[in-house]
């Protein structure tokens, strides 16, 4: 019995549906484009990482996804 292996007794079984799926997420502060229609897919089970510049825009994502601010375009 090994556990993690498709197929075997005690195999984790990924929940159906990406755990996160964001479809044309803008953000707008004043006149500053925080996110600008970013299409993302991040399946369950997956480990993700998230880089870029200062300014780029990774804490506004992480804070539309944590539902802690609202998106002025797009889902979540």
């Amino acid at each position: 019995m090994t556990a993690g292996v498709p197929g075997r007794i005690g195999a984790a079984v990924p929940a159906p549906g990406p755990a996160i799926e964001t479809r044309g997420l803008s953000k707008r502060f004043g006149a500053i484009l925080a996110l600008d229609g970013l299409d993302l897919v991040v399946p369950q089970g997956s480990v993700f990482g998230l880089l870029g510049p200062n300014g780029a825009g990774k804490t506004t994502l992480l804070t539309l996804v944590a539902a802690v601010k609202h998106p002025s375009h797009g889902t979540v």
